[in-house]
């Protein structure tokens, strides 16, 4: 087994100090491997830049030769040795729903950006002891031995085991099917108990029973609810982290409308990648990118079923979720990556640019466009089923078949359940849409008719659809965000962040916006600057909306 001990003496400095004890097995050479990226998002995190005054020993404390050989491997001479006892401090300052975070009111553990693991031997359990007050509660999905000693049997275990322990965390419990699913939440908020509570339990009923069971006994929502702005979720196989802040934001209205929001989607997740789950991720190599073109399954599938049952489940009502609906689509037209790079394509490369702007118009999203590629599959299954199939059954398929077996699935078993389920073909969408820059237009207007939904799309007055330009204000000063191809914008010289000085001759102030929509007609002077650079440009519309 392998050991750990966790401090944290000095916690206003966000330094977490960890001691692991390895067993050695005869070897003259221990190699340690720090993971370099987490599961639930698809980039390199570099965990290793937070650590610092690392050491290796042997039980008695003498000090045993090291060397780092990679950005986040080490490897430790230890012939002769039963066991390798390493200390070293990782600095705990960011908090998210996929960090590591210490400060004087909590110890908050993401063990896969922090605990070390022997990558030639994966298979040997892990202790954790927390040296933590008395008065602390611990929130976890680990086996408790003992109060603030965790297990968990393997590698894959404890780098998908997060933990909250702090004096502060409330919980809150309710069942489904004899599961308890505990909500955990450590910060200020005024969140109704018995309504949060009735409405969780609303959608787990609803995906359990679309699935027929949880691969789980017991199932953790762990709330992070700071003071700053933070909106973040990150799933685990029987729990989730889901930090929102302000807190007091989140108790009504569209704070709480996206508070059950993501807590459906990370609940969807237990089945939907942490067991239903690309073969490339079969088990996840933490030392390495894992590459898959499925995200347009693991994050859209399930961004497209977190919206479903909470309409299903009496959640939200339907106008509530068709109001979400649109707003992925309008997500989807207002990408002009979308006429460059696939969601497949873009799936593959979220290990380069995937959670940030990248450069313009080169990518799209796996969850706005992967939710629009379920929405239009779910709607053809039941219109040729008449009604009596749709995505539902192939998710679960996949969960007997793939998910329960602990075997990784490839795309054509996700594109032969559909054709098999469903009785037709599935390749226009396949060439089309997911491997496929085409026009989602046809499919989705074909969509929502069969429901008897009218597609509508409303002419905007805005004058930045006509002239195919985003502005945005950081800072209380106006900036271009995007220019759209071929727009009258960039056939001005517009380009991503440019400040925007005078439009018409008048200067524009804080209530640009104001401004800019009261000067009509279509053509527009533009005086903007670039690194102090000042220049005129001419924007002539030609009667084309962008987006």
């Amino acid at each position: 087994m392998i050991h750990y001990t966790l401090s944290c003496p000095k916690p206003y400095s966000h330094l977490l100090e960890l001691e692991a004890k390895f067993p050695c097995n005869n070897l003259e050479h221990l190699e340690l491997q720090l993971p370099s990226w987490r599961p639930g998002r698809y980039e390199l995190g570099d965990f290793a830049k937070n650590i610092k005054s690392w050491s290796a020993s042997n039980e008695a404390g003498k000090p045993l030769a090291f060397e780092k050989i990679t950005k986040d491997k080490w490897t430790v001479a230890c012939k002769g040795e039963s066991h390798v006892v390493v200390k070293y401090a990782y600095y705990a300052a960011e908090l998210n729903a996929g960090s590591t975070f210490v400060s004087t009111r909590q110890m908050y553990v993401n063990p896969v950006n922090c605990f070390l693991y022997i990558p030639d031997n994966q298979d040997l359990p892990y202790s954790v002891k927390l040296n933590v007050p008395d008065s602390y509660q611990l929130a976890t999905q680990m086996e408790q031995l003992e109060k603030n000693v965790m297990v968990a049997p393997d590698v894959q275990a404890i780098m998908d085991s997060p933990f909250i322990a702090s004096a502060e965390l409330i919980c809150w419990k309710y069942e489904v099917e004899d599961v308890v699913y505990s909500i955990w939440i450590l910060g200020p908020q005024n969140l109704d108990k018995a309504k949060i509570s009735s409405h969780f339990k609303a959608f787990t009923e609803a995906q359990v029973k679309a699935f027929g069971s949880i691969p789980c006994k017991e199932y953790q929502f762990l709330f992070e609810m700071p003071e700053e702005v933070v909106r973040h979720g990150v799933e685990h196989s029987a729990s989730t982290v889901i930090a929102m802040g302000p807190g007091l934001d989140y108790s009504h209205g569209e704070g709480y409308r996206e508070l059950l929001g993501i807590s459906s989607h990370e609940l969807y997740h237990t089945w939907n990648v942490k067991n239903i789950r690309p073969k490339e991720m079969m088990p996840y190599d933490f030392s390495k990118e894992n590459y898959s073109k499925l995200g347009y399954v693991t994050e859209g599938v399930t961004t497209y079923f977190g919206d479903q049952f909470l309409v299903r489940s009496g959640v939200f009502s339907k106008i509530e979720y068709l109001v979400e609906l649109g707003r992925q689509i309008q997500r989807h037209y207002d990408n002009p990556g979308r006429f460059n790079l696939s969601v497949a394509d873009s799936s593959f490369d979220t290990w380069l640019d995937g959670y940030v702007r990248g450069i313009p118009h080169r990518k799209v999203s796996i969850y706005v466009e992967g939710c629009l590629i379920a929405f239009i599959c779910d709607v053809r299954i039941l219109e040729a089923t008449e009604g009596r199939a749709s995505l539902d059954e192939i998710m679960k398929q996949l969960y007997m078949n793939f998910g329960q077996k602990q075997i990784g699935y490839a795309e054509q078993d996700y594109l032969d359940a559909l054709e098999q389920v469903s009785g037709v073909s599935f390749e226009d969408i396949r060439k089309d849409l997911i491997h496929g820059c085409e026009d989602y237009t046809p499919y989705l207007k074909k969509a929502f008719a069969w429901l008897g939904i009218e597609w509508h799309r409303e002419e905007s007055e805005w004058w930045e659809t006509h002239m195919g330009v985003q502005i945005k204000m950081p800072n209380n000063v106006p900036v271009v965000w995007e220019v759209w191809p071929g727009s009258p914008a960039m056939k001005a010289g517009l380009w991503r962040n440019d400040v925007l000085l005078k439009a018409n001759g008048i200067e524009l102030g804080l209530d640009w916006y104001e401004q800019l929509q009261m000067l009509k007609g279509p053509e527009l002077e533009l005086e903007s600057s670039k690194r102090n650079h000042k220049r005129n440009c001419e924007l002539i519309a030609d009667g084309i909306r962008y987006y």
